[in-house]
């Protein structure tokens, strides 16, 4: 087998030290599994919040203390403070990544072996695809990444080309680098089980032409991908959030609204535009105060779905008895059909998040346009600086990515 290495966890929560470079194992050929000799790699918030969890264990702890109010609201307040706090200081007291596990979501590369039932895609195909990084050896951060075939997404080779890009930022463009193509992996994956499994909007552009999502963080990762998802495949009207800097950007996407988020009147404005037809909503910043605002919000229409990315339970908003609300939650790590954290994903996910999988995202991956990238210099090495620019917050509307090194 070929000499394997990757990014591995340290047991460290400096951030200077959160991870190093050490030979790993080669992946295991299993029958669903596609192995990719990877060419490049972009780094997601999911992968310093497994090491440093207490955003998560803060959120689900105030969420189950709150049930101890039984709808008393100054009761629930009170426990849901607690919880949170409680939370907060466990989350700092251990790491969901155990030491030595490889690190990483996203990869892009070529194919070097297929499992025997892998039918879409062979050796030597261009793909980019996305795993579930830090829950064993076999993350995304390698020389050799194995990824199920139904994470996988294919490209014309025309499309990219093998040039590494050098250090520094690149506007937004369309999918034309391994860089690029790594950036996207993920975030189409998430979009098509939030709008086609969880929110069930029907891919069907004359029956969306009057409805509206709002999606809350347009300049985030996955905000920036799931506008063209939803223009481009469902005929959404998009209104969507994010600073004023980067509404100029948004509205070229495909944006048919771009509101800043910090205008006190932002609610307001979104009911204005949305006028009682924001049937969808898609948190991709999933806070607790993010999720009110998408309630809030999209208040004035009948039976709304309301979807985030970070498992926030509904108690943990102000609702209101009166409307009619569907709360989800967006999983991705559940598409490779294993289980992850205890859960795995029903039949139903399976067949409709195959449906967009297969029939609609290839239909977009020569249309799609990347958040702009943060390209860090060419090696692994480079894995930790791009997880401390995230955890420190210093990437703001941009994906940060950086090249393997080997040759493709």
């Amino acid at each position: 087998m070929p000499e394997n290495k990757g990014v591995v966890a340290t047991g460290s929560r400096d951030l200077n030290n959160l991870v190093t470079v050490k030979e790993v194992p080669y992946p295991f050929l299993e029958d669903d599994i596609v192995i990719v000799k990877a060419a490049a790699y972009a780094v997601n918030p999911t992968d310093w919040k497994h090491i440093l969890p207490e955003e998560f264990i803060s959120s689900k702890m105030s969420g189950f203390l709150r049930k101890l109010g039984f709808g008393i609201s100054p009761l629930e307040n009170a426990f849901g403070t607690a919880g949170s706090t409680l939370g907060n200081c466990l989350g700092k007291t251990f790491s969901f990544v155990q030491k030595g596990v490889v690190l990483g979501t996203d990869v892009s590369g070529v194919v070097v072996d297929v499992g025997k039932n892998v039918t879409r895609v062979k050796k030597g195909d261009v793909v980019a695809g996305s795993v579930h990084g830090g829950i064993s050896k076999y993350g995304a951060f390698s020389d050799f990444v194995m990824v199920a075939e139904n994470s996988i997404l294919k490209f014309d080779p025309s499309q990219i080309h093998k040039e590494a890009l050098k250090p520094g930022e690149y506007p937004s463009s369309k999918v034309n680098s391994y860089e690029a193509a790594a950036s996207v992996a993920l975030a189409i994956k998430t979009t098509g089980i939030s709008l086609h499994h969880n929110l069930k909007v029907p891919a069907n552009k004359a029956e969306n032409s009057d409805n509206c999502i709002l999606i809350w963080g347009g300049a985030t990762a996955t905000g920036f991908v799931a506008i063209q998802v939803a223009k481009l495949v469902y005929g959404l009207r998009v209104i969507t959030t994010a600073s004023s800097k980067h509404h100029e950007t948004l509205l070229a996407l495909g944006a048919d609204k771009a509101i800043d988020y910090n205008d006190s009147d932002a609610i307001a404005q979104i009911r204005e535009a949305g006028q009682n037809r924001i049937k969808y909503g898609m948190d991709c910043v999933s806070s607790v105060d993010t999720l009110q605002q998408v309630y809030d919000a999209t208040e004035g229409c009948e039976d709304v779905r309301i979807d985030n990315l970070l498992f926030l339970d509904e108690k943990l908003i102000k609702r209101k008895p009166e409307r009619k609300v569907t709360f989800t939650s967006t999983n991705g790590y559940l598409t490779d059909g294993r289980r992850h954290f205890g859960i795995k994903a029903s039949p139903e996910m399976m067949k409709e998040y195959l449906e967009f999988w297969n029939n609609y995202a290839p239909t977009v991956l020569d249309k799609i346009k990347t958040a702009p990238l943060y390209v860090l210099p060419t090696g692994l090495e480079s894995g930790n600086e791009g997880l401390k620019l995230m955890v420190e917050n210093k990437v703001n509307g941009r994906k940060v990515v950086f090249r393997n090194g080997q040759d493709i």
